[in-house]
């Protein structure tokens, strides 16, 4: 069985990611560490990831204030840029180069599902300095709806769910065992004529299974064209414009995979002892992109599935779902030709 640092013979600069951690945050439950420095990730008071301008500045959230517009990448630890070599290769950095006239930010929060997406929007970007959204995500979303529950083992990292919820259950037991003090307050409010407390935990939907793939994607899809019209009203009210790009991904048998990605993946692969999830995004991806493509189209919201451009025998991919620097650049420019109508 290999181990996971067996990959930096490769990637080296992939111990940075392993050794980068996360930090609890209001209505976000977790966000990346804040003033993060270092040779590949740097982020600002806020956990956001710097990306940097022509002349090498760092722009980020915490000086939007600094600009009349700014374009917003949005999404989950692709549009973070994981596996970057530095911030300066990530999209939104990337998208700087190539379009100078705009201040693009990067607004990628790792794992993070749609609805995460939209509230860090909120509470980070005032929405009258949006000229400009990017959505570059989807895979999150697709790759949740593999999970019969969110307590399985595999998916952890979502929502930072054992972190939070073990707690919480924690205290529901302990609470329901001090019988004392709850059976004295009811003695008094009975001999005072006041009604009872009952005190009851509603079982946790998020807890409960669902053997049935449809649904879990039905559900997802659901979840995910929720957030996405959300953000939708929000642009047509503000006046900004939005487009989706769905993320690539290696899918079983998708992409002619090179030597390096070759070994990548069996060493990440072996890591799992039975069921690895990652084999199986074929089965989600392809109609989650389709999904989120008509209902883009419905909310005249731009779209593009960037996965048939991550099928040739370039090294694109550091693991199944991020990208190295090289396809980080080829993503950046097919947004900039997409937004500004230019055919490849």
């Amino acid at each position: 069985m290999s181990h996971y640092k067996d990959r930096y013979r490769i990637v080296g600069h992939m111990e940075c990611y392993d050794q980068f951690s996360f930090v609890p945050f209001p209505y976000l439950m977790f966000r990346t560490r804040p003033n993060r420095t270092s040779a590949v990730i740097n982020t600002d008071r806020y956990g956001c990831r710097y990306s940097v301008k022509p002349d090498k500045s760092r722009v980020s959230v915490e000086n939007i204030g600094d600009y009349d517009e700014v374009g917003i990448v949005l999404g989950g630890s692709a549009a973070f840029g994981w596996g970057a070599t530095s911030d300066e290769k990530t999209i939104p950095s990337v998208l700087n180069r190539l379009d100078p006239g705009t201040t693009w930010l990067n607004m990628g929060g790792c794992t993070y599902q749609s609805f995460q997406e939209l509230v860090s929007l909120l509470m980070f970007v005032p929405l009258d300095k949006i000229s400009r959204i990017v959505l570059y995500s989807g895979v999150n979303g697709a790759f949740l709806t593999l999970f019969e529950s969110y307590r399985d083992p595999n998916i952890p990292f979502f929502f930072k769910y054992s972190d939070y919820r073990t707690p919480i259950e924690e205290y529901a037991r302990q609470t329901q065992t001090e019988k004392f003090f709850p059976v004295l307050r009811n003695f008094i409010r009975k001999i005072r004529g006041y009604p009872q407390n009952q005190v009851q935990y509603p079982p946790n939907p998020l807890g409960q299974p669902e053997p049935d793939i449809q649904k879990r994607i039905d559900s997802g899809m659901e979840r995910a064209t929720r957030d996405i019209g959300a953000i939708a009203h929000l642009s047509r009210s503000a006046g900004f414009k939005v487009d989706y790009f769905f993320q690539p991904c290696i899918m079983e048998g998708s992409k002619e995979l090179t030597d390096e990605e070759l070994e990548i993946t069996q060493i990440l692969d072996s890591l799992y002892q039975k069921d690895n999830p990652m084999k199986r995004l074929g089965e989600v991806v392809p109609p989650f992109a389709d999904g989120i493509g008509s209902f883009c189209k419905s909310e005249c919201i731009g779209f593009d599935n960037l996965q048939p451009m991550f099928l040739g025998g370039e090294w694109l991919f550091v693991d199944r779902v991020h990208s190295t620097d090289k396809g980080y650049e080829k993503a950046a420019m097919a947004i900039y030709q997409y937004i500004n109508g230019i055919k490849s």
